[in-house]
């Protein structure tokens, strides 16, 4: 297991009040794992977090979004390959 280290800025549409990421880490196509790496509350457009890879082959970030209105449809990004994360 490595822990990788994520640094990023955001670009929220209007009226996001805070959100969430996950991260979905693939070992295979029947082995995942998913955590939680970063709550914001109130929402920030710069973040930085930590994932375990679990010599994971492919990474996903899920983001959750919400406004006072409620929630915004989830947002993925990836894959991405573990390497591309720095280590801490």
């Amino acid at each position: 297991m490595t822990v990788r280290s994520v640094s990023m800025g955001l670009t929220l549409p209007a009226g996001t009040t805070s959100f969430n990421v996950d991260c979905i880490t693939l070992d295979s196509p029947l082995a995942r794992s998913i955590a939680t790496v970063y709550n914001s509350d109130p929402a920030e457009t710069s973040i930085n977090f930590t994932f375990e890879d679990n010599g994971a082959a492919q990474v996903y970030f899920v983001f959750y979004l919400f406004s006072s209105g409620g929630a915004f449809q989830p947002v993925t990004h990836g894959p991405y390959s573990p390497s591309s994360f720095g280590t801490v």
